[in-house]
């Protein structure tokens, strides 16, 4: 299905005024991003090393796709490890920075939406997709997009905030697992559409012929208001990162965190 004009338009004008992640997401001397932005970054990037160079990696080529690049955060990693690495990227002003900085033989940038994305089907060996679906009023489309140009046996990563709230809670300590992800009419101050519920997002991999392989949450320990402890220096990152890695990762509390990490595998 086309998304409307006045959607692309919306998108693009709101993408195209933002800082770059760098800024915004990434920066280290920000308590709030190293806490949550990096230790996801970090796991997302540990996720596509070891496909791209661990054991069982690719070998019959290593062609990437990151859909939904922004200023090509992840570049630096997939560009060394990857025999070719195309970003997609609806924001004009953020593709030209990623051509600049990363514009290279085997590295290219095309504009356009993840809803329509511009690439050839079946044709990348692992894409990633890293915080883009939940932005989206019908994720599906995306997803669908995503799958269409991952070569069957190809990987998909997929990176996105997991509902966490206090049903959500309740039910992991009775051992329930929640199945049905949170929606929104608009999106809220973060621009999402969605929380997902890890159990919603693998029936709809299974639904596309992907196999969910590996699920992972970042950080562990995450509660409303938790960001406002981390920049009056109540609490610090690394204090946090190391109590969350004492939580159980068993059960119904494997889902509990603020971004879900999917590895997944296109068999169909």
């Amino acid at each position: 299905m086309t998304p409307s004009k006045t959607s692309k338009v919306i998108d693009r004008e709101f993408y195209e005024t933002e800082l770059d992640e760098a800024l915004r997401l990434y920066d280290p001397s920000n308590p709030v991003c190293r806490y949550y932005h990096l230790s996801r970054k970090e796991r997302v990037e540990g996720v596509c090393r070891e496909l791209l160079t661990g054991t069982g990696a690719l070998t019959n080529g290593r062609v990437v796709a990151d859909v939904g690049c922004g200023t090509g955060s992840y570049f630096p990693v997939l560009s060394r490890f990857a025999d070719r690495v195309t970003g997609v990227e609806i924001a004009r002003p953020k593709a030209r920075a990623v051509q600049e900085r990363y514009g290279r033989a085997r590295v290219r940038i095309v504009v356009g939406s993840a809803t329509e994305i511009p690439l050839s089907d079946a044709r990348y060996d692992l894409v990633l997709c890293s915080e883009v679906i939940e932005h989206f009023p019908n994720p599906q489309r995306v997803l669908s997009e995503v799958f269409r140009i991952t070569k069957p046996g190809g990987y998909v990563v997929i990176s996105t905030p997991v509902r966490y709230d206090v049903g959500t809670f309740l039910r992991a300590v009775t051992g329930r697992r929640n199945r049905a992800s949170r929606r929104l009419k608009v999106p809220d101050q973060h621009g999402n559409y969605s929380y997902f519920a890890p159990h919603d997002l693998a029936t709809q991999f299974a639904a596309l012929g992907a196999k969910l392989l590996n699920f992972a949450v970042v950080p562990r320990i995450h509660f409303p208001g938790l960001a406002r402890l981390l920049r009056t220096g109540l609490v610090s990152p690394e204090l946090l990162l190391r109590l969350g890695e004492q939580l159980p990762h068993i059960g119904a509390f494997v889902d509990l965190g603020a971004f879900g990490i999917f590895v997944t595998r296109r068999i169909a």
